[in-house]
């Protein structure tokens, strides 16, 4: 398999209104300096004339980039909101590019996040791979030993930093809430009829139904799943969201476990070629205990 340079990965970052969180990702991704970056930014609401400023605010950090780069950026013309951003996003950005890095706005990570990603960046990496996260939210939960010369193959798709390739974006199904046959018979297959985890996601489709999220992320995850899919899971936390809690943006409005505004980044040496990929039955079942908030009986470790 043939890997590229990690500077000559394209990267997509998502934006719209919040200056303070893209001017610390801009630092951030000078030290990776990438050589193709492609920079959506949502349009301002019309409703306020500060939103247009911020918006404004944001599209003068890429003008004024540190670095010389095929730059391509896109503002649009309206306020497509959340979910419908991110998807026009996603479909320009791969248009261009067989597979890439996506960051949202208030993303941190660790080089060796874009290290881990070249390892994968050919489709012909592992067939079972939907995406490649930054995540390991649960790393402090295990002694290191536990995933050690590991990537683990988990069930849950997170996109605090993550990577895809064209083929698998192409799965998206922007209206998957509505295929009965799935969430009747495939999911509840695919959950080897675990009768707590499709009582959840079920739950979640409903949300979507009832318009209660506007989340491009389940959609995806549900696409993916529908396709027998799983995510590639680093044996370290090599990203981090800073824009978790009250009052700083769409994550404020949700619900996140206690723990995850206190994940750090934690960098590892470079893989050298020989680390395996392995599903693990106890990180899934400490995934649904603490991220999706599903209580069985007490683990012992």
């Amino acid at each position: 398999m043939r890997s590229i340079n990690i500077t000559d990965i394209p990267v997509l970052v998502l934006n719209y209104n919040r200056p303070e969180f893209t001017k610390r990702l801009v630092k951030n991704l000078e030290k990776i300096k990438p050589t193709n970056l492609y920079v959506s930014i949502d349009g301002h609401k019309l409703s306020t004339y500060e939103d247009r400023l911020r918006v404004d605010e944001v599209e003068k950090f890429f003008k004024n980039l540190g670095w010389k780069c095929n730059l391509k950026l896109v503002r649009n013309e309206k306020n497509y909101g959340l979910r419908n951003a991110v998807k026009k996003a996603l479909d320009w950005f791969f248009e261009e590019n067989e597979f890439g890095v996506i960051l949202e706005d208030d993303i941190q990570f660790d080089i060796n996040f874009f290290k881990y990603c070249q390892e994968f960046s050919t489709i012909n990496s592992d067939p079972r791979i939907a995406a490649i996260s930054g995540n390991n939210l649960l790393e402090h939960l295990f002694s290191p030993e536990c995933f050690e010369r590991r990537y683990l193959l988990a069930k849950i798709f997170h996109c605090w930093g993550w990577a895809t390739w064209r083929e698998k974006w192409a799965l998206y199904d922007d209206n998957i809430e509505n295929d009965e046959n799935f969430f009747e018979n495939l999911l509840p297959k695919f959950l080897n009829y675990d009768e707590e985890l499709i009582m959840f996601w079920r739950y979640q489709r409903k949300r979507l139904k009832d318009n209660e999220i506007d989340s491009w992320a389940f959609r995806f995850h549900f696409s993916c799943l529908r396709n027998q899919l799983l995510y590639l899971t680093p044996p370290r936390n090599l990203t981090s969201n800073y824009g978790i809690g009250p009052g700083v943006g769409v994550n404020s409005n949700h619900q996140v476990p206690f723990f995850m505004e206190s994940i750090k980044i934690n960098p590892y040496e470079k893989f050298d070629g020989s680390y395996s990929i392995e599903g693990s039955p106890l990180f899934e079942k400490f995934e649904e205990k603490f991220i999706l908030g599903i209580n069985r009986l007490p683990l012992i470790l």
